[in-house]
């Protein structure tokens, strides 16, 4: 049987149709790419958090500057605000970390986390309303303990303009 080159053409095209899906998923889900994952490790962040009852977690603060400002101290997670990251984080993605951890990113809607935190927060030397762009990435072990959650971004401090800052809580392990 002498098949005509236009349907041998149209019948490849139909093939890799069909098998673009089942190559493409894959490289997606590998890549990162699913807000919705992204999304689901956040909000299993957050419930993590809040199931930590008293144990420990590790605060750090960090800002550039020609004199680093820096805290460090360790308090009870019941001490710890509400910290709404589902409702803080925009864009969110899965993305690639440790063994046996799921971990994911955002940008920060930094009005929002203000607004939530802001009164709580300790005097700093420089002002938190000056922060102009954050990032959250956040760790959860598979039985859904949430390990870390560090935010990066910049704030604005007078004289030296936009400067980078760091906040990492990790959770101790027991």
């Amino acid at each position: 049987m002498v098949v005509s080159k236009a349907a041998r053409g149209g019948s490849l095209r139909r093939v890799w149709r069909a098998l673009l899906p089942v190559a493409v998923v894959p490289l997606a889900v590998a890549c990162g790419g699913s807000h919705g994952e992204g999304a689901a490790i956040l909000a299993r962040a957050q419930d993590g958090l809040r199931r930590l009852g008293s144990s420990a977690v590790h605060l750090h603060v960090r800002v550039e500057t020609p004199v680093p400002v820096q805290r460090n101290f360790d308090v009870g997670a019941d001490q710890l605000p509400k910290l709404d990251l589902t409702r803080w984080a925009k864009d969110p993605q899965r993305v690639a970390c440790g063994a046996e951890l799921e971990c994911a990113k955002a940008d920060v809607d930094v009005e929002a986390a203000l607004r939530a935190v802001g009164p709580l927060l300790p005097s700093l030397p420089v002002d938190p309303k000056d922060v102009r762009s954050a990032s959250v990435n956040v760790a959860v072990e598979e039985n859904g303990r949430t390990r870390y959650v560090h935010i990066h971004g910049k704030i604005h401090v007078s004289v030296l303009g936009d400067t980078p800052f760091e906040a990492d809580l990790d959770v101790r392990t027991p």
